[in-house]
């Protein structure tokens, strides 16, 4: 082999190397360089009594990797206190200014902050739009479900629906979820905004979640079934499977729910269509298990990583004729889909999270 020929070799070798190199960093950096995880967490302790106590709630962020946690409550806890977790993709929150009781929508960096005004809906009562232009929420005393234009800050009334809690709007800013008592059961209705109609899709229900295409999951009686209200006409459920909780992947294709054994409770990933399990956390094997909030599961925006807020399995007690299973401490576990591992990202004994977002820009 001649020294040319030597010289071209290497020259191509170079160019291969340098292409590997660049689809390298574009794959793996720039997937999660700007992204951050939204928790909320508060620290439990005993007062006096022996009384299980909860200090004030805090709001946390750090990087999917489990960098670079920060305190973000610091932001606002000498004026204000937190009141409402409101959504998983823009990281709303709902604050009540000490002094004077109102209540101001703010986001992170927290920074500004919108003055929603002087009442008391219920945290549950709070939701957001998807693209994050519009809040809905449950009036307290006339008990209508209002829309508010976050820019403009102009509202209306979109539905008077009586009783009703936990609204929550579709992707496409088409339809309203939400749920009415009745008698000691929760039913599920769906508000057509185009139409101003309201239906009711089933009793009983637990939870519901918005997925892409104006697909609906929800749980009855531990069964998850999904509507798809892409039109009037079709709005028959259909099983999905055994589980609750569910929350259907950014791009469609996975659903992630929780489903109870015998030792606990799972996490499990399955193929939205076809329904194939492809993924399993098992509480029996980890010691682990996912908290029981409908606020458990929150997808990455890739849709090949989930992150869940986890409770460890503590040794059973026995109090009178009852047993009961023992937390000792709450994690934040992520799971890769693509080579089926998971991570701590954060164990903390005696602190609770109760929600959690996976959210696209870090606006810091």
């Amino acid at each position: 082999m001649n020294r040319k020929t030597i010289h071209i070799c290497l020259f191509f070798l170079f160019v291969v190397l340098g292409c590997w190199r660049k689809e390298s960093i574009h794959h793996i950096p720039q997937d999660q360089s700007k992204q951050f995880i939204l928790f909320l967490s508060s620290n439990l302790y005993r007062d006096e009594s022996y009384s299980v106590q909860a200090n004030p709630f805090l709001v946390f962020a750090m990087h999917p990797d489990g960098r670079s946690l920060q305190d973000l409550s610091c932001c606002w806890k000498d004026d204000f206190v937190f009141h409402a977790w409101i959504s998983q993709e823009k990281g709303f929150i709902v604050l009540r200014q000490k002094e004077t009781n109102n209540l101001y929508l703010t986001q992170p960096p927290f920074e500004d902050k919108l003055l929603l005004g002087i009442f008391s809906p219920l945290p549950k009562d709070f939701s957001s739009s998807s693209d994050g232009k519009y809040l809905f929420f449950i009036h307290p005393f006339e008990k209508t479900l209002i829309q508010k234009n976050i820019a403009s800050q102009t509202k209306m009334s979109v539905l008077d629906p009586g009783s009703c809690s936990r609204p929550q709007c579709s992707p496409n800013h088409k339809w309203v979820c939400f749920f009415k008592d009745r008698l000691d059961q929760k039913d599920l209705y769906v508000y057509s905004i185009a139409q101003k109609k309201k239906y009711r899709l089933a009793e009983n229900v637990q939870a519901a979640s918005w997925g892409p295409k104006s697909k609906l999951v929800f749980d009855s009686q531990g069964k998850i079934y999904q509507v798809s209200l892409v039109s009037l006409s079709k709005r028959v459920p259909q099983k999905l499977g055994l589980g609750i909780f569910a929350k259907i992947s950014p791009n469609g294709k996975y659903l992630a729910f929780l489903q109870e054994n015998e030792g606990g409770t799972d996490l499990v990933v399955q193929t939205h269509e076809e329904g194939e399990e492809v993924y399993r956390f098992s509480s029996r094997q980890y010691k682990w298990q996912p908290r029981m909030t409908p606020d458990v599961i929150s997808w990455s925006p890739g849709s090949h990583e989930i992150i869940f807020i986890a409770e460890e399995l503590g040794e059973e007690e026995l109090d009178g004729q009852w047993s009961f299973q023992l937390s000792k401490s709450h994690a934040l576990i992520k799971v890769n889909l693509e080579n089926e591992v998971h991570f701590f990202l954060r164990t903390e004994y005696r602190e609770s999270i109760f929600a959690l977002s996976w959210l696209r820009n870090n606006p810091w």
